[in-house]
């Protein structure tokens, strides 16, 4: 299970019941019966204990809430002793130019370094832009850097994520940690499968997202037939296309898993098909409910959906977790 799939309710810098959450002028969730992690609680902690309490494992969350490695090893043994997994997260600069990849990289190794401690196989590869000119992060990635980029040609970001990426793998080649780099509404799956056959090495894989493809207007199932041969890990998550609104522009919404425009079945079979090793495919919910939503009934409907339409495909209790009525 994602974090993410808790966004609003636990991410320390999203939660909805915190005074900051009022500046985004988002709706409050009136109707929710999910509550955020009381004081004292750690928020990861907190999504551990969703992640158990659903029969899922393992946990999907970044490293950055692990100062050292010391703590990173203390948090892998927390979740072992609830019966969980990790895979972790970490972002770097890779289209950054030799000057900003200098600054960035001692930072993404350490990242790596407390992922390995934390007991994770495999850390999810997520673009970071540069710092701005006042000194400032970009915002998550895709504003500096990206496919839609008017700072730097893809073919010269590709390059860049090349040899950047050549550099990294030796890290983690030497720790047994596999990178899966991410199509994070960034770039292009296409874009991504240059790099990792460029970079080859089996330290460098890719983390298919079913949804991300729209937003760099790419099919995800051309997407996902790219992707299979390097996947070692995906975001199963649902979408809602609108091609056109009122005002003349397309909007993408998220939606429980099933419940969109996604073509989820079609997807996981073509990943079932190709990718280098199915039966230990780590497919990762990713549920992702806006602030006034409840998450724990979009993750509800999504696995009774997945029960009913794709239970074969997963190694899952569903009798137990998502009994039928």
């Amino acid at each position: 299970m994602s974090q993410a799939c808790y966004r609003w309710t636990c991410y320390p810098q999203l939660r909805w019941d915190m005074p900051h959450f009022g500046f985004r002028g988002m709706p409050l969730p009136y109707g929710t019966t999910c509550q955020p992690p009381e004081p004292g609680v750690d928020w990861v902690d907190w999504a551990a204990d969703k992640t158990a309490s659903w029969g899922l494992s393992p946990l999907y969350s970044t490293v950055n809430h692990l100062r050292d490695e010391a703590e990173a090893r203390e948090f892998g043994k927390r979740l072992a002793d609830k019966g969980l997994g990790y895979i972790a997260s970490g972002g770097g600069q890779f289209a950054g130019t030799p000057e900003q990849w200098q600054r960035d990289s001692a930072r993404f190794i350490n990242q790596i370094k407390k992922a390995k401690a934390a007991g994770a196989k495999i850390m999810a590869a997520v673009n970071a832009d540069p710092e701005s000119e006042d000194g400032q992060p970009w915002p998550n990635g895709g504003t500096y850097y990206g496919h839609f980029s008017k700072y730097c040609p893809i073919g010269e970001q590709i390059d860049r994520m090349v040899g950047n990426f050549r550099e990294i793998v030796k890290v983690c080649e030497d720790l047994e940690l596999v990178l899966a780099f991410e199509n994070h509404m960034d770039y292009r799956i296409s874009e991504i499968v240059q790099v990792v056959e460029r970079v080859d090495s089996p330290a460098l894989r890719i983390n298919y997202d079913y949804a991300n493809s729209w937003a760099v207007i790419e099919d995800q199932v051309e997407a996902a037939k790219l992707a299979a041969p390097y996947t070692v890990m995906t975001h199963i998550k649902d979408m809602r296309a609108q091609s056109i609104t009122n005002t003349g522009e397309p909007e993408f919404l998220h939606a429980p898993i099933g419940h969109g425009d996604v073509e989820i079945i079609e997807i996981t079979q073509i990943l079932q098909d190709n990718v280098p090793d199915p039966e230990n495919l780590y497919q990762c919910m990713e549920v992702c409910p806006l602030a006034q939503y409840d998450p724990d009934l979009w993750m509800r409907i999504s696995i009774e959906w997945l029960r009913d339409n794709a239970a074969h495909y997963f190694d899952y209790d569903f009798e137990r977790y998502a009994p039928k009525n």
